[in-house]
């Protein structure tokens, strides 16, 4: 199975992102991740100013929607992702993946 992940991961240790990922891989699933944090501004920049939130938030959702489009996968799974929006989860699934929250 084709597994698109979006989780986050720690760069001081691991989070149980991590596990889950090591799990579906070791289960024999192709997984590809998406770090739903990818922003490319910093936050103190976003937080300050809404209109630089609101672009880098619209730019990865459309990188997520465009991983979805290569990859196809057949399943979604979100661990967190505050930032993914509800019509990227929509697109992702019209694609023919079902998805998890």
């Amino acid at each position: 199975m084709r597994v698109l992940f979006s989780g986050y991961k720690n760069p001081h240790f691991q989070a149980v992102t991590d596990y889950i990922e090591t799990a579906l891989k070791d289960m024999g699933h192709e997984v590809l991740y998406f770090d739903y944090r990818s922003y490319s501004l910093p936050g103190r920049l976003r937080e300050r100013m809404a209109f630089l939130e609101n672009w880098d938030r619209r730019r990865l959702n459309g990188r997520l929607i465009e991983a979805a489009r290569a990859f196809r996968p057949d399943l979604f799974l979100v661990c967190g992702g505050y930032t993914i929006e509800p019509r990227t989860v929509a697109a992702i699934r019209r694609s023919g993946a079902v998805c998890a929250a």
